[in-house]
């Protein structure tokens, strides 16, 4: 009988019928900002989402252009000030921007950047974990794995991040903007989305 369980097994491995391990939904991604500590200057982070920068600057406003920083690089704060912040980490440093439109102090554009600690993104399945380290956004993703993937849209025109219905606007440039739209909770429309 023994012989016969583990054939199965086997069997069942081999031609992929077995359940698979769900990989996770959530990280509480949004509860793990609000309760991590402040950012502090000459303190070592974690990226906690992606973002793109020209000319070693960022717009906290969020542009989508230029060279890809990914989530969960290590960085050190270099400096943190009222409207600015400057991050080092190996082969380069970036001076953060904060504008109006972000809507939020720098402290809180800070915190909802780095992480005191790699986030789990390895819990949503290598597939998942891939297109979010690579920044690129797709159908199905939920608010917190888009804002790994493409970090936090300015509050002046995204007031409400928190709702499983509505739209967020994001722009790639002062003129061009990117519009996704969430339904229950996940992504479902957007330009150019991966499935």
């Amino acid at each position: 009988m023994k012989h016969i369980k583990i054939t199965l097994l086997l069997l069942c491995a081999i031609a992929g019928f077995c359940a698979t391990v769900q990989a996770a939904t959530s990280i509480d991604y949004f509860e793990t900002i609000k309760n991590d500590p402040a950012i502090k200057v000459d303190g070592t982070y974690y990226m906690r989402h992606n973002l793109m920068y020209e000319k070693d600057t960022w717009d906290a406003t969020n542009y989508w252009r230029g060279m890809l920083l990914p989530i969960n690089t290590r960085v050190k704060v270099g400096s943190l000030g009222v409207n600015s912040m400057r991050i080092e980490w190996d082969g380069g440093s970036l001076l953060i921007e904060n504008s109006a439109h972000t809507k939020r102090s720098m402290a809180m554009v800070a915190k909802q950047m780095l992480s005191p600690r790699r986030v789990p993104i390895e819990k949503f399945g290598d597939e998942m974990a891939g297109k979010i380290r690579g920044g690129i956004l797709a159908k199905g993703m939920t608010r917190e794995q888009v804002i790994m993937t493409r970090g936090f849209p300015p509050g002046h025109k995204t007031p409400n991040i928190t709702s499983d219905e509505g739209k967020w606007t994001y722009w790639t440039s002062r003129f061009a903007k990117h519009t996704l739209a969430f339904k229950g909770g996940k992504l479902e429309k957007g330009r150019n989305l991966a499935h």
